[in-house]
């Protein structure tokens, strides 16, 4: 858990430049697009919007910000790396992708807001 108020100025500070990240490239990728990831639901067609924070890159690999269990007490952030690589698809996830994660954290600096420079779960 991380301070709420930080996590939550992370995100907004996230959305506020998302759309001067795309061209950049970052850590060797080059943001295709940001935007707000929406969930619409299979069964009922309800539509839940702003479900977390999403940047594409060219290769299509992406990076989500999610943000948690923002009560008084404090929120959770996570942060969801995705890679396809079909040459080095055998080596360890870790190594796969720790670019992205680098580019992840250089882009959300969640350290500045969070305190935090390194995660408390790894799945």
């Amino acid at each position: 858990e991380v301070d709420a108020d930080g996590a939550a100025q992370m995100i907004n500070d996230l959305r506020a430049k998302g759309n001067d990240l795309v061209g950049q490239t970052i850590n060797g990728f080059t943001v295709a697009a940001v935007n707000d990831f929406e969930y619409t639901d299979p069964i009922d067609h309800s539509v839940s919007r702003n479900q977390g924070l999403r940047v594409i890159f060219d290769d299509s690999s992406r990076i989500i910000f999610r943000l948690s269990g923002t009560g008084s007490e404090g929120a959770t952030v996570r942060i969801y790396i995705e890679r396809f690589d079909p040459v080095e698809f055998d080596i360890d996830a870790q190594v796969a992708l720790k670019p992205l994660v680098d580019a992840a954290l250089e882009i959300s600096q969640l350290s500045k807001y969070t305190g935090r420079n390194e995660p408390t779960v790894i799945t």
